[in-house]
């Protein structure tokens, strides 16, 4: 089963609560990885560091973007939405 990816204003977050691990999203990456930067939110959560970028293909494998938050995201498949938040 797919997990989701939560977009924000300026990142993609994969929150721990929906069983991401930062082994399964640093395998996705191409250059860099991903880190949790506030581990004692709430909801803690991995984004990419600066300068890192994901394989969007492998990434997408395993996730969906679960909340197109602009109006023209919204009629764009996962991968084009994506591809403006990949470093």
């Amino acid at each position: 089963m797919k997990k989701p990816i939560v977009l924000s204003n300026l990142a993609m977050r994969f929150y721990f609560s929906d069983g991401w691990t930062k082994p399964e999203l640093d395998m996705c990456c191409l250059k860099g990885e991903v880190s949790c930067k506030f581990p004692e939110d709430t909801f803690p959560y991995y984004t990419l560091e600066i300068g890192a970028n994901f394989n969007l293909d492998a990434l997408l494998e395993i996730a969906y973007v679960a909340n197109p938050h602009k109006l023209d995201e919204e009629l764009k498949t996962d991968r084009e939405i994506l591809e403006g938040y990949n470093s």
